[in-house]
């Protein structure tokens, strides 16, 4: 006689809207950043205190990079925390320490 398998116990799944600290602000704008010294457009997806998701060219960021936004009144470093493909562009989440 064999003994039953017990259950096992699945970790749940946690989403990156569930990780999140502070409330994101949904935008869509345009702002200039600068990415290993080249400046370019970007799309700014939405923001909060600490972070953003922005849209850029595929391939243009890694994970751990720091780049910088530029607005008019100045700029702001942030690190790459995670890229998701968005067709021909990447989706970039980022944080601001």
């Amino acid at each position: 006689m064999t003994k039953p398998r017990e259950s096992v116990q699945k970790t749940p799944q946690v989403s990156p809207l569930d990780r999140r600290h502070e409330p994101r602000v949904q935008v869509s704008k345009y702002i200039r950043i600068n990415v290993a010294g080249v400046e370019l457009q970007a799309r700014l997806v939405n923001e909060s205190r600490h972070g953003f998701c922005i849209l850029v060219p595929r391939d243009l960021v890694q994970t751990g990079q720091v780049i910088t936004l530029v607005y008019l009144w100045g700029e702001v470093e942030a690190r790459v925390i995670w890229t998701r493909d968005a067709g021909d562009q990447s989706q970039v989440g980022l944080f601001v320490p």
